[in-house]
């Protein structure tokens, strides 16, 4: 019984070892114990009729078929890959529907062919025979009625063309994929989707839209604004464009004449060219208005419209604060998209801003007050707050200060004059700066010392641009301060600094 017992052990080892042998030296194993197959098509359908259909069988290693049916007979039931399977189908006697079931076996993957015969196959279209795409192109969706696996689908224009056919539910979602129409013209392509099962064939049209256009041009025009004289004249816009457009002019405009629109010259390209003129009437007084396109889309294109004296000067105000301050004053008045000086503002001698909660950004501007002798600003001190102070498109100023000043890193005097500046009481009482610059030609005594050294972030002061400085004071500076740029041959007459601060020249 023992000797039983082990004998029975040991050939149950041994058919352990043979098999594991075996597997390792089948050829059409993979790595992981499955060798991948599959077929052109994994439906077969044909009416009741019956005939023939071809499959084309790819796989990793030899495959065999496996299946019954009396009524579709293939041609091999085994082969390598890259083989043709013919399958013969009977005629349905009874002019009924029947399936057939057919696996395609290699190592441990199987691959179902299912074979249908049905005298009652159907394909139908239930929507719109004009299907609408963009002009940026992308999927368009036709939707079947069709128990028809295998649908033959054909688009006139190279532009279209079939991205995949899904099933869902008892439809068959035809997915088409549309290229961008970068022209300015439409385009349309017929599809035709078929099978030899019926005689019926779905035939819709797909439309594109073109790229649409609407360009203004006007020799005076820039940044949508045309500043004119105050004689009568005519304003003429080309209109390059493949919409449809009104032209007017503001209701309470009186001065700007009613659109005069040319018939337009069509070009191949789609594009049409309209000449629109407005009549200005004469004036002796500054006035705007408003002309406004609008297109088919209803996209506005307006255009300001100033009628001013020759003589007088537009100008931008980047610092919406400062806009804002300049006009409360009754400084500025607008015009279109710009600014013009009012005699008030002419005349100021003295600009006081302290509104520290709307503080100033930036100074651009302020060169169009020419008789400006004292300014005093509170400076917006944020991250995106003032870092240049630059008043040399001014003339007769003798004192500036500015409050929260602490990301400045740059005076520009230029050649008002301003003989004495001390930062820390003017500005603030530490600076973010690294270098901080001075140009001034009048500037005769600077103080450049923080009232909080240890917070301050300077390390470099450049007085270069100062010809006329004769005291310099920069004891306290702070504690990360090491250097005093002057221009090659400038002699400061008194310079106050620490031990370690050295002096360079450029």
């Amino acid at each position: 019984m023992k000797q039983f017992k082990y004998l029975a052990i040991m050939l149950s080892a041994v058919l352990a070892l043979w098999s594991c042998s075996d597997d390792d030296n089948d050829p059409t194993a993979d790595v992981a114990g499955v060798s991948s197959i599959s077929l052109s098509s994994d439906t077969i359908q044909v009416t009741s009729t019956g005939g023939t259909a071809t499959v084309t069988v790819t796989s990793e290693s030899d495959w065999r078929l496996a299946g019954v049916s009396d009524w579709v007979h293939p041609s091999v039931t085994e082969g390598k890959s890259g083989a043709e399977v013919t399958f013969t189908i009977d005629e349905s006697p009874a002019n009924e529907a029947r399936t057939a079931l057919f696996k395609f076996f290699c190592g441990s993957s199987v691959a179902p062919l299912l074979v249908e015969s049905n005298p009652n196959y159907v394909l139908s279209f239930d929507g719109e025979n004009v299907i609408e795409a963009t002009n940026v192109g992308g999927d368009v969706i036709v939707r079947l009625n069709t128990n028809i696996a295998d649908l033959s689908v054909e688009c006139d224009e190279d532009w279209l063309s079939l991205a995949k056919i899904t099933k869902f539910g008892d439809e068959r979602i035809v997915l088409l994929d549309v290229s961008e129409n970068a022209t300015f013209l439409p385009r349309s392509s017929s599809v035709k989707i078929s099978s030899p099962l019926v005689e019926q064939i779905v035939e819709v049209m797909v439309e594109q839209a073109p790229t649409e256009k609407f360009e203004v041009t006007n020799d005076l025009m820039q940044d949508n604004q045309i500043v004119c004289g105050l004689n009568a004249q005519d304003l003429q816009f080309k209109i390059v464009t493949n919409l449809d457009f009104e032209a007017q002019v503001d209701a309470e405009i009186a001065w700007i004449g009613a659109p005069v629109v040319s018939e337009p010259q069509v070009g191949d390209d789609g594009l049409s060219t309209y000449t629109v003129t407005f009549r200005v009437e004469e004036s002796s007084v500054f006035r705007t208005g408003n002309i406004i396109f609008t297109d088919q889309n209803e996209d506005t294109y307006q255009i300001s419209v100033i009628q001013k004296d020759p003589n007088m000067v537009l100008f931008d105000i980047p610092d919406s604060n400062f806009a804002t301050f300049l006009s409360g004053k009754g400084w500025i008045a607008k015009a279109g998209t710009q600014y013009y000086v009012t005699d008030e503002g002419k005349n100021a001698t003295e600009l006081n801003h302290d509104d520290w909660r709307n503080g100033i950004r930036n100074l651009t501007g302020i060169e169009n007050f020419p008789n400006l002798t004292r300014i005093k600003i509170a400076a917006d001190n944020t991250r995106s707050g003032m870092t240049t102070v630059d008043l040399s498109g001014l003339h007769k100023v003798e004192s500036f200060s500015v409050q929260y000043g602490y990301r400045i890193t740059s005076f520009n005097f230029g050649d008002n004059p301003i003989k004495d500046f001390v930062f820390s009481t003017s500005s603030s009482s530490y600076t973010y700066a690294r270098t901080m610059i001075y140009i001034g030609e009048h500037l005769e005594s600077l103080d450049a010392g923080m009232g909080d050294r240890y917070s301050s972030d300077m390390e470099v002061l450049d007085v270069s641009g100062c010809p006329s400085l004769k005291y310099l004071k920069a004891t306290t500076c702070g504690v990360k301060f090491k250097t005093i740029i002057l221009k090659e041959g400038q002699v400061i007459d008194n310079i106050e600094k620490g031990d370690g601060v050295t002096i360079e020249y450029k």
